[in-house]
């Protein structure tokens, strides 16, 4: 969690004195430069844990913190706004690691901007699962639906993230503002490795948080009196749930007043295999009213059946 939220101060700060230096405001600039040196030593006072597993669950963790607040954001406004500020964190953070290496301010703008694009263009391979899939857990759809949706969306996240690595790791490696132009083919594999290991974590925390909250919605969305299914079930089937709706606002309103042999029909043989003709009584398991027609018609047809509103 302190990495993360370092991690955020640091991006931000990296923008800023951009800006600053950008705009010629040297000892705006100048000042920014010293708060970003000492949230780089509060990083460093913070360490590398030696257990190599439990170093990238820390490092998962606090990608999670650190784009967390644009990965809210795109699941109501589009991919859009996440990529960009995803670009923009990872500008801002490695501007500041090259002014702070002793790039120019070309040089360093340069990089950072590599280091941007190389982000998302990572991310853009796993966006729009991402936002498929906690979409549907914040509409509460079902666990069984959403695993195939987690899955594919981690398929989709881990090329996504190493061709970030690779496009970074080259930028630093062949490039004339690269800080790791002595890096070899062992350096990449480590760093492929620990971004494979965080990339499943990550998925794995994200993957669990998206169950949970399909597990909130659907019980803020169920009727535990009356046993009735959530509202996001009973979205799958639209024209069904809007003429349940209106027959009920018509029984309300008493536009239609049921015939008094049909109710004492539906109250003495609920079990009945058939029905009379436009009766109209409330379904348990749907939580609501339902029409029937068709007075052949059998009870275990009703999911099939398109209901009709009785005629005036």
């Amino acid at each position: 969690m302190e990495k993360g939220r370092l991690n955020l101060a640091k991006s931000g700060g990296g923008m800023l004195q951009f800006m600053a230096e950008a705009l010629g405001a040297d000892e705006t600039a100048a000042s920014i430069a010293d708060v970003n040196k000492r949230i780089t030593g509060k990083e460093t006072a913070v360490g590398e844990n030696p257990n190599r597993l439990l170093n990238n669950f820390e490092g998962a963790v606090s990608s999670i913190v650190s784009q967390a607040p644009g990965l809210a954001v795109g699941i109501f406004a589009g991919a859009t706004v996440p990529l960009v500020l995803m670009g923009a964190q990872s500008f801002g953070t490695e501007y500041s690691d090259g002014r702070k290496a002793g790039l120019g301010l070309a040089d360093a703008t340069g990089r950072a901007a590599a280091f941007g694009v190389a982000e998302v263009i990572g991310e853009k391979v796993g966006m729009p699962s991402f936002l498929k899939t906690w979409k549907a857990a914040m509409a509460g759809a079902p666990t069984e639906e959403l695993i195939p949706l987690l899955a594919k969306h981690i398929l989709r996240e881990i090329p996504g993230e190493q061709l970030t690595t690779l496009l970074q790791f080259s930028t630093d490696k062949f490039t004339t503002a690269g800080l790791t132009p002595e890096a070899g083919l062992a350096q990449y594999l480590q760093q492929a490795q620990d971004t494979l290991v965080q990339t499943v974590m990550q998925a794995g925390m994200m993957s669990g948080a998206a169950i949970g909250v399909s597990k909130l919605a659907q019980r803020d969305g169920s009727n535990s009196s009356t046993g009735a299914p959530s509202r996001p079930e009973m979205a799958w089937e639209p024209h069904q749930c809007w003429s349940f709706n209106l027959l009920r606002l018509r029984r309300l309103v008493n536009l239609f007043p049921l015939r008094a042999d049909d109710e004492s029909a539906a109250d003495q043989d609920e079990s009945a295999d058939h029905v009379p003709v436009r009766q109209v009584r409330h379904h348990r398991c749907r939580g609501c009213d339902v029409v029937r027609n068709d007075p052949k018609q059998p009870q275990d047809e009703e999911c099939q059946h398109q209901w009709c509103n009785p005629p005036r």
